[in-house]
């Protein structure tokens, strides 16, 4: 390369132009979008299954090339080209089915596997997936090199019939639908995402789907996403806000459909301002007012889910999504302690300097419930603000919290797995002014995280269970 450093500068130009930017943060991704740069400047793909598919592509033309070198290597090329990543889907699919049977097993017991080509056995098979790229082998074992590589392989081979399509787009959209009330007959029915640990290989099966050329029913796929983003369907949106996040293609009046939803969703209103005012100061409510509205008013707030919106709002780089978050966990009677404190952690998240003050906040505020202030105090920790080592110290000691609360308390700080932990129980353990429930447990946890402090105190302390 005569310019490595001109090289570098148009590759990044490229990922910022293309909106690459959140998709290069991961190591991985961003190790491809450099491959296929390299071989083919000024036309990065512009979404994570591009990126799959190209990539892939790719690697098979090497393998290919690098076929051709040995006797008979036309043939072993043209067989790569034809089914390696027909055999990897394979392995791919019984994988994520839940078989936990060794890939050779499952190549050799393959009843519909592509016949090998004329005067070669079936070994081939267990060949051409090492030749593809994708598979290496680990103590006589075939595995994926990256999981994935697994889950692209797994799409490709589920959407690779037109049978397999549809039946793909029924489990998705079709047959996730439930009564909430089973009991109900009539009752109304709600969508069932599919599970978190599903979020990528869903990514990868909605590109194909979505893909006019590989599907023909791919109208009613954006169709049924479009469903998905209705005004009320917080689950939904969600899903499709987190599919963009994980740098899905999804069709655009798809991601404005959500967009709007969301923030419809998540809004906070000026009546919603007017009665946590009236929640916080009930004797500015009118004496006149109807003795039914005034319970409305001063009953406990019920759009909790405006964080959860928001949230979402933040995957989809929606200004003004932090803002949002920040007056739920700031105005007292907008929201519960559980919801306030699950705003601040997800500024925090979202690297807004605003979440870790939030959380030392909420953590002090004796209106915040004391299991929440324990979780702030806790979450202040995770975000590298050691005051909550002391806050935790300071919540296992008061005795205005249950013996329960307490006990949380002197948990989280021996879960966190702080360098000051350790010392902090001790400190708990042996103070004469702590009550004995603390004493005790906190040796205990000592004793379970391993310190040899916590048997020596157990063994000489007067200490009894309370």
């Amino acid at each position: 390369m005569p310019d490595p450093a001109e090289a570098a500068r148009r590759f990044v130009t490229e990922v910022l132009d293309r909106k690459l930017t959140g998709l290069a943060r991961v190591p991985l991704l961003a190790g491809l979008l450099c491959q296929l740069y390299a071989k083919n400047p000024g036309s990065l793909p512009s979404s994570r299954g591009e990126i799959y598919n190209e990539f892939i592509l790719e690697l098979q033309q090497l393998q290919e090339q690098s076929a051709l070198e040995y006797p008979g290597g036309k043939t072993v090329a043209q067989y790569i080209r034809d089914h390696a990543l027909n055999i990897a889907g394979h392995l791919a699919a019984q994988r994520l089915a839940g078989s936990e049977k060794p890939f050779q097993f499952l190549l050799e017991s393959w009843t519909e596997a592509p016949p090998p080509p004329l005067g070669m056995a079936r070994t081939i098979l267990k060949e051409t997936v090492l030749r593809s790229g994708l598979l290496t082998e680990q103590a006589g074992e075939l595995v994926f090199l990256q999981q994935t590589f697994l889950e692209y392989c797994a799409a490709h081979h589920a959407t690779s019939t037109q049978e397999g399509r549809d039946q793909e787009a029924a489990r998705l959209f079709g047959n996730q639908w439930s009564r909430r009330r089973p009991w109900n007959r009539w009752g109304r029915r709600f969508w069932q995402p599919p599970g978190t640990e599903e979020a990528s290989y869903t990514g990868f099966l909605l590109e194909m789907l979505l893909d006019k050329d590989r599907n023909r029913d791919a109208p009613k796929v954006e169709r049924a996403l479009l469903r998905l983003a209705r005004q009320t369907n917080m689950i939904g949106c969600r899903l499709l806000a987190e599919q963009k996040r994980l740098g899905t293609d999804l069709p655009a009046p798809v991601t404005h459909a959500a967009t709007k939803a969301l923030v419809s969703l998540a809004r906070i209103t000026d009546d919603d301002r007017r009665r946590a005012d009236l929640r916080a100061h009930p004797d500015r409510l009118d004496p006149q007012v109807d003795p039914a509205l005034a319970n409305v008013y001063l009953s406990k707030a019920t759009r909790n889910y405006r964080v959860e919106a928001a949230e979402a709002l933040g995957w989809l780089g929606v200004e003004g999504a932090a803002d949002t978050l920040v007056e739920v966990a700031q105005v007292r009677y907008l929201a519960n302690g559980k919801w306030r404190v699950k705003a601040a952690v997800v500024l925090a998240e979202m690297g807004d300097e605003r979440g870790v003050a939030l959380l030392h906040d909420l953590a002090t505020d004796t209106w915040v419930y004391d299991e929440w202030r324990i979780e702030a105090a806790a979450a202040l920790i995770q975000y590298g603000d050691e005051r909550g080592v002391g806050l935790l110290h300071n919540l296992a000691r008061d005795t205005k919290l249950t013996k329960g609360h307490r006990s949380f308390a002197i948990s989280m700080l021996a879960a966190i797995g702080h360098e000051r932990s350790a010392d902090t129980l001790d400190s708990l353990a042996h103070d004469a002014s702590t009550p004995a429930d603390v004493r005790l447990r906190s040796a205990e946890k000592l004793t379970s995280i391993g310190d040899d402090r916590g048997p020596a105190i157990l063994r000489t302390s007067p200490m009894t269970p309370v």
